[in-house]
């Protein structure tokens, strides 16, 4: 995942490249923010990353550490919800590349789920415990799936790749970047 984040004055805007590959019908991402959206999602042109990497490539260097003092969880280890079903806001719906996006908050974490099987958004099985930390912050969702429209591939094709890459920008007290969600697929 190869991400871009700048902020200013209460305005995130957070540009991602997504990798994939599968079949097409197969792809969603679920990114969880702050805020609701400034603008619409947005296609950004790819020189964005290549000239980012060639401006800070690292240099690779190998250091075996080992540390027997591991943490275990984080901080936010064992966030529940609080178990009511308060439903699914869907705020706004669009359409940027190859993809649908829907903009929604949920009261609770099943609900999101629900909503996400009752509207065929794929998402991994792992990340669904992790969606309860953004629901108790009442954080909003927004849900990408790759769309059936006419420039989409056709179903059951396999692709692969980098998607988009896909700018957004939205309200936020400070910068952030969804680790929770992140992690999944680490």
């Amino acid at each position: 995942q190869k991400i871009v984040v700048s902020f200013e004055q209460g305005t995130e805007s957070y540009v991602f490249s997504p990798h994939f590959c599968g079949a097409a019908a197969e792809f969603g991402l679920i990114l969880p923010i702050p805020g609701t959206l400034t603008q619409d999602p947005t296609l950004v042109d790819s020189l964005l990353f290549d000239q980012l990497d060639s401006l800070t490539a690292p240099e690779i260097v190998s250091e075996v550490v080992c540390n027997e003092d591991r943490m275990v969880g984080g901080m936010d280890a064992g966030a529940q919800s609080n178990g009511h079903d308060y439903g699914v806001d869907v705020v706004d719906t669009g359409q940027v590349g190859i993809f649908d996006w829907t903009l929604l908050q949920a009261g609770t974490a099943a609900a999101f789920t629900d909503w996400l099987d009752a509207n065929s958004y794929p998402y991994d099985a792992e990340s669904a415990p992790h969606f309860s930390h953004y629901v108790d912050k009442s954080w909003y969702f927004i849900a990408f799936k790759v769309t059936a429209g006419a420039q989409a591939p056709p179903a059951g094709s396999k692709l692969c790749g980098d998607l988009g890459p896909i700018g957004l920008t939205f309200s936020s007290d400070v910068p952030v970047i969804p680790s929770r969600i992140a992690a999944v697929g680490d």
